[in-house]
């Protein structure tokens, strides 16, 4: 029971976390054609090569230092994420709605864009910091294993290719385990680097929030 909870709402935070990827404050959508987006096609290239230059894989000082840095950045978020839910909390945008509607009797468009952009913010902020948790947690456990096993150690430089005619088993059991490594090494290295980039959304988003409220401030009659 307590699996399958966990497996649906999972499912359903990587499914949200890459909706809000591309969904902005006022609720509009831009899916890109493809699964990945044009910047993820880029970063998947750049992991791709990246882990072609890495002959021997990742040394163990860099692994070290990933690793406690996503470990902060969980624990970071996890803060984060109780903090925001408590600001929303505060705001009881239920109770303003009321309020707006028993002073006027309607809500003008400007003031449903507000409480719009105000809700859409937190559920981003929410499902980017949550999807950047698991990504976190999923690059842990991918540079966990390239330290607790050679295999994906290994120098590419120690092997060459052979004739069609040459091909014996222990050779077809090498490239295995050689193409694995190198599938091992490209998906670490995408994953973080996909991690800065949910990172920088989520601080584009809350970037964007603040400019609106700040806007909405006016100090003079002459402001716009």
């Amino acid at each position: 029971m307590l699996y399958t909870s966990t497996k649906y709402y999972l499912c359903k935070l990587i499914k949200d976390g890459h909706q809000w990827q591309y969904t902005d404050i006022n609720g509009f959508t831009k899916k890109p054609k493809f699964f990945f987006s044009q910047l993820q096609l880029i970063l998947l290239v750049i992991a791709a090569f990246t882990s072609y230059t890495l002959k021997k894989g990742f040394n163990n000082e860099f692994v070290s230092y990933s690793i406690s840095a996503l470990s902060i950045f969980v624990g970071l978020f996890l803060t984060l994420m109780v903090s925001v839910f408590d600001k929303f909390s505060a705001l009881k945008l239920p109770e303003l709605k009321k309020q707006i509607l028993a002073d006027k009797g309607s809500l003008s468009d400007r003031e449903k864009t507000i409480l719009i952009q105000k809700k859409n913010f937190f559920i981003q902020f929410t499902a980017l910091t949550a999807y950047s948790i698991v990504i976190s947690i999923f690059c842990i456990l991918l540079l966990s294993v390239s330290l607790l096993c050679s295999q994906f150690s290994q120098d590419y430089s120690e092997y060459k290719f052979v004739g069609w005619d040459s091909i014996t088993y222990q050779h077809f059991v090498s490239f295995l385990k050689l193409g694995i490594s190198y599938i091992h090494r490209i998906t670490t290295i995408y994953f973080l680097l996909d991690f800065l980039l949910i990172v920088l959304y989520a601080v584009s988003g809350i970037y964007n929030y603040f400019s609106i409220e700040y806007k909405q401030i006016r100090l003079s009659e002459d402001e716009t």
